[in-house]
């Protein structure tokens, strides 16, 4: 799955558990290309929220869940990665728009946005 946001917009992630006969226990990671994933730090619920993205958020994210029942600990279990592309923000194209005065050489500009 492929994510595309705006940089500063908030987005998240939800891993869902489709046996629910348990207690889940999450834990969420950060794909590393040619090395070790990294957890992400306190993301331990079943949602992770990145609240204001930003282009170095790019990347694969997946979340691990450990299910017990009655006191056994099954798994991890892996989700499959979901990639994030944070976009850097769209500002606005400012331009400025100067004539020359016909009496003097002085200029007078008005700032137009289009």
């Amino acid at each position: 799955m492929n994510t595309y946001i705006e940089a500063g917009s908030a987005t998240s992630l939800e891993c869902a558990v489709v046996d629910n006969s348990g207690a889940a226990t999450y834990a969420w990671y950060k794909v590393v290309v040619g090395g070790t994933d990294t957890a992400v730090d306190g993301a331990t619920d079943a949602t992770y929220t990145i609240s204001t993205p930003a282009t170095a958020d790019n990347g694969g994210y997946y979340c691990q869940v450990t299910m017990t029942v009655s006191g056994v600990a099954n798994g991890p279990f892996s989700s499959e990665t979901a990639t994030l592309y944070v976009r850097g923000k769209i500002l606005p194209k400012y331009y400025t728009i100067c004539a020359q005065a016909c009496s003097t050489s002085t200029f007078q500009c008005d700032q137009k946005v289009f």
